[in-house]
């Protein structure tokens, strides 16, 4: 490769590139240094195109670029999933709360009829009561309200369901086992419920946290609003 005075091809060539002690690259030529050469110059020769080397990255940054990407997918979609699910209004039960007077009758005769004895098939203080009887009997007395004879037609009623947070005092809870109904009671507020629980009992308070009572509770029903006093009224 020969070397010139300037970056010309028509300049006079006075050497070879080769005896160069240090060569560096401009566009088009190779600049060339005779270090410590009494012909010391800044001679440029033609060559080919000098391209600096591209890179390649490695492969742990190539893993690393992709693993931000899926980060950042993953952290959009999260995004929009909570915005998602907080443009729907969580449900809750819209039922109106029971009438004070007819709630506070209900729920001291409930707690008065506690000590009488259990008779199944029973309605009255005097017979004594089963579960469904105790119920039907407080609220025909106190709330004007004929309500089906058995617990699980009480569970059928078209009646507003109740979370366990918004229970008031009158609503019916019902109990059973593989969502199948067998007991009702009376709620009375305070997590307490009054009932009539089995043969050889008596009608008693319970607390729903109680034993037995926390892993039976299936849902609970309010019949105590205008719409159902009205088609429930007792004759």
């Amino acid at each position: 490769m020969n070397e010139r005075a300037t970056a010309s091809r028509s300049a006079e060539a006075f050497g070879d590139v080769r005896h160069a002690l240090d060569v560096t690259g401009a566009i088009g030529y190779l600049r060339a240094c005779h270090c410590g050469s009494p012909r010391r110059s800044d001679v440029l020769s033609r060559s080919q195109t000098v391209r600096p080397s591209r890179a390649r990255p490695s492969g742990g940054r190539a893993l690393n670029a992709r693993w931000c990407r899926v980060r950042l997918y993953a952290g959009c979609a999260a995004l929009l999933l909570l915005a998602a699910c907080a443009s729907v209004s969580p449900t809750r039960n819209t039922a109106p709360a029971p009438s004070a007077p007819v709630a506070n009758n209900v729920l001291f005769r409930a707690i008065g009829l506690v000590g009488t004895p259990y008779r199944w098939g029973g309605n009255t203080p005097a017979s004594g009561f089963d579960c469904s009887g105790l119920v039907d009997y407080v609220f025909r007395t106190e709330a004007g309200i004929a309500l089906p004879r058995t617990s699980r037609e009480m569970a059928a009623l078209d009646a507003p369901t109740i979370d366990r947070d918004d229970l008031e005092p009158g609503d019916l809870l019902f109990f059973g086992k593989r969502h199948r109904v067998n007991h009702v009671a009376i709620y009375v507020g305070n997590g307490r419920f009054v009932n009539a629980p089995d043969t050889g009992g008596t009608v008693r308070l319970d607390e729903l946290d109680g034993y037995y009572w926390r892993d039976h509770y299936l849902f609970a029903k309010r019949v105590l609003t205008p719409r159902l006093r009205a088609a429930l009224a007792a004759d």
